[in-house]
């Protein structure tokens, strides 16, 4: 056997991945030619290739290649569908505000206080983000005139069109889990039935 035929046949047995799948070096054939082929197998199939020795390395190479590339996008497409799932699953904790009521109900909930908005010429902020750090701040709500009114320390005020019926219902109930019952109200009744889910929803 000659050097070229020894180092041909040192092939069989081979594998590495390709972004098919992992192929393998079956065996060494002759070609109606006369020069050396190496049968090499297609993952999932039960036909295969035939490459000149000469050649297979360049081909190992291009598919472990393409394999890296097609593990690190599907790593990447994995991380996204993580980020997304946490951020959405972030998006529509609302500390029990929505517990009980309809999905349909729900996604309406939360698409109003993820709406954007600019309060005061601050910066651009969630409706929801505005409402919680406000809260933060000391805000809170009272009623005047048998209206509600989202009031800070200084007695500046948010009224319920500024904010919504929805998000002035969830500064109340996030009020009532802080700091006991708000506005003469059972905290405990009031969180089991905030007041967005006895009526329609505000916009």
């Amino acid at each position: 056997m000659s050097e070229t035929e020894n180092q041909a046949q040192s092939y069989v047995g081979r594998r590495w991945k390709s972004r098919d799948g992992e192929r393998k070096i079956l065996s060494i054939i002759t070609a109606q030619d006369g020069s050396d082929r190496l049968v090499v197998s297609k993952p999932g199939s039960n036909f295969f290739d035939l490459i000149s020795p000469e050649s297979i390395e360049k081909v190992i190479q291009v598919e472990e290649s393409w394999a890296a590339h097609a593990q690190k996008v599907k790593e990447a497409n994995n991380r996204h569908k993580t980020e997304q799932t946490a951020a959405k699953a972030e998006k529509y904790d609302l500390q029990g505000f929505t517990d009980g009521v309809s999905e349909v109900t729900k996604h309406r909930v939360v698409s109003v206080l993820s709406k954007e908005i600019r309060h005061n010429g601050g910066p651009i902020m969630t409706r929801r983000d505005l409402i919680e750090s406000c809260l933060k701040d000391g805000w809170r709500v009272k009623v005047d005139r048998g209206r509600r009114q989202f009031t800070s320390p200084t007695d500046s005020y948010l009224k319920e069109q500024s904010i919504t019926k929805i998000g002035m219902d969830y500064a109340q109930y996030l009020e009532e889990r802080m700091h006991g019952s708000g506005n003469g109200n059972d905290p405990k009744e009031s969180s089991k039935q905030p007041r967005h889910r006895t009526s329609s929803p505000g916009r």
